[in-house]
C-alpha cells in the first residue's frame, strides 16, 4: 500500500444523465474486485474508492473540501461525456490534480460521444515535432494527442454497464501498476475456472426446474392454486439450493466462494423486489461473515440481516464493511443509528451522505451523515433504484426528500425541498 494517501481512487462525474450511475457502478466493481491468485501482494492497494458528483452547469471554484479529497487520492478517474467537457469545474479539477504532479494518474472513462467532444480540454496534450526538410530548413508541427482511456461506449446504458464489468480490469491494472495484459490473462483464467465450476454446480438445476415447470403446466385449470403452489415450490427450491449445495460440494474448495457469491446476489435481488419468498428462507449459514468477504459482500450481508429483523447481528458487519471501504466514522455512526432506530417495513433502504458542498449544506440544511430514505415520496429499496428514479425526473424540478438526521443517540425525520440537479452528493448505501 502506498503511504500518504487516504484514498486509492477518486471517481468524478457530472451529476446528469448516465454519468453518476456509471461512477457508482465503477466504484462497486473496484471495491468488490479480488486480484487473481498469485497477484495479491503487488504492493499497491486499489479498494479505497470514493465518488464525487458535480453540477452539470456549475461554474464555481473548487471548494476546499473537494481539494482535500482529491489531493488525498492517488488516482483520479474522470467519467467523460459531452456534459463533462461542458462543465468548467471538471477542467479545473483536472488542472488542480495535474499541478499536484499526478497527471499520469488521471484515467478517463469514456461513456458516450467522440473523444474530441467528451474529454475536457486539459486531458489533451500538445506535442510539437521538429525536423529539417530537404533544403535544411527547420520545420515544426504541433499535434493534439488524446489521452489513453477506458472506452465503455455502447448502444444503451445497460450494455455500457456490462462492458464496464469486463473492462474494470483495465482500471485496476493501472492503479496497481501492472501491465493490463498480465492482469487480464490471470482474470480470464479465473473467470473461466469459475464458470466451469458454476456449470458443474448448476448441472442438476434443470432437473429440479423441469419438475417445477411440469407441475405448473399440469395444473393450469386452477390458476389461483397454482400461484400459491408456485411461491411454495420456489421457496422450497431456493431453500434446497441454499442449504444442500454448499454441503454437497464442500469437497471442492473453489466451488464454495462461487456458490456463495451467486446466492448472495440472488438474495439481494429478492430483497430489492420485496419477494415474499425471501422471508421464508433459512439464511443462517449464508449470512455468516467470512474472512474472505470484501466490503460489498459484508454490506450486502448486513443489509439482508436488517431486512430479516436481525439488526443487532448486522452491526458488526456494517463496522467491518465501513472499515474495508474507508467510508469513515460519520458513515459508521449513522449506519448504527439506522440499524437501531428504523425498520425495513417503514424505510426499506437508506443512502448516507458522505460529503456535501458547503453551499448546498447551508441552503438545504443538510450535512454529512444525514440519511436519505425517500425521494418524491418514493421509498427506494436500493441505491440503483434511487438513481433510476432521480434520473427520470427533470433536473430543474423541485421535489421533496425525506431525511433522517442523526441527533445524539436518535434520528430526527425531516422533509427537505430540493432541486433534482442538486441531488449530487457522494453517498453510500445502508
Amino acid at each position: 500500500m502506498e503511504k500518504g494517501f487516504l484514498y486509492d481512487c477518486c471517481i468524478c462525474a457530472v451529476n446528469s444523465g448516465f454519468d453518476p450511475m456509471t461512477a457508482e457502478a465503477l466504484k462497486k466493481e473496484i471495491i468488490s474486485y479480488k486480484l487473481p491468485k498469485g497477484m495479491e501482494n503487488q504492493g499497491l492497494s486499489f479498494h479505497r474508492t470514493i465518488t464525487l458528483l458535480f453540477p452539470k452547469n456549475g461554474d464555481e471554484a473548487i471548494s476546499d473540501e473537494i481539494r482535500s479529497l482529491t489531493s488525498q487520492s492517488r488516482w483520479l478517474v474522470i467519467v467523460c461525456s459531452e456534459q463533462t467537457r461542458a462543465a468548467p469545474v471538471m477542467s479545473r479539477l483536472i488542472l488542480f490534480f495535474s499541478e499536484l504532479g499526478r497527471k499520469s494518474n488521471i484515467l478517463p472513462l469514456l461513456v458516450e460521444g467522440e473523444p474530441s467532444r467528451s474529454f475536457p480540454e486539459p486531458l489533451f496534450e500538445k506535442r510539437t515535432s521538429h525536423w529539417l526538410d530537404e533544403d535544411s530548413v527547420k520545420r515544426s508541427v504541433t499535434e493534439t494527442v488524446e489521452p489513453l482511456a477506458v472506452d465503455i461506449r455502447a448502444k444503451n446504458p445497460k450494455a455500457s454497464l456490462r462492458l464496464l464489468r469486463q473492462l474494470k480490469v483495465k482500471v485496476v491494472a493501472a492503479m496497481i501498476d501492472v501491465p493490463y495484459d498480465a492482469l487480464e490473462r490471470r482474470h480470464y483464467k479465473r473467470t473461466r475456472r469459475r464458470l466451469m465450476t458454476a456449470a458443474a454446480i448448476l448441472v442438476s438445476v434443470p432437473i429440479l426446474a423441469g419438475s417445477f415447470f411440469t407441475y405448473m403446466w399440469w395444473n393450469t385449470k386452477r390458476q389461483m392454486d397454482i400461484a400459491v403452489e408456485k411461491a411454495q415450490i420456489s421457496k422450497d427450491l431456493f431453500t434446497k439450493i441454499c442449504s444442500e449445495y454448499p454441503e454437497r460440494l464442500s469437497h471442492i474448495p473453489s466451488a464454495l466462494p462461487v456458490i456463495d457469491e451467486i446466492l448472495l446476489d440472488s438474495l439481494e435481488q429478492l430483497k430489492v423486489a420485496d419477494s415474499v419468498i425471501f422471508e421464508k428462507l433459512d439464511l443462517d449459514r449464508l449470512l455468516l461473515p467470512d474472512s474472505k468477504d470484501d466490503a460489498r459482500s459484508l454490506l450486502v450481508k448486513g443489509m439482508l440481516l436488517r431486512y430479516t429483523g436481525r439488526s443487532e447481528e448486522a452491526e458488526s458487519l456494517y463496522e467491518k464493511a465501513c472499515q474495508a471501504a474507508s467510508y469513515g466514522q460519520t458513515y459508521l455512526d449513522s449506519s448504527l443509528l439506522f440499524l437501531r432506530h428504523t425498520s425495513p417495513e417503514i424505510w426499506p433502504s437508506g443512502l448516507c451522505i458522505l460529503s456535501i458542498h458547503e453551499n448546498q449544506a447551508q441552503y438545504y440544511g443538510l450535512s454529512a451523515g444525514d440519511i436519505i430514505v425517500s425521494i418524491d415520496n418514493y421509498k427506494f429499496r436500493s441505491m440503483e433504484q434511487f438513481y433510476l428514479y432521480r434520473n427520470s425526473l427533470s433536473s430543474s424540478d423541485t421535489i421533496e426528500i425525506t431525511v433522517l438526521h442523526p441527533c445524539e443517540d436518535k434520528l430526527e425525520e425531516n422533509k427537505v425541498r430540493i432541486r433534482v440537479e442538486d441531488l449530487n452528493f457522494s453517498m453510500a448505501e445502508m
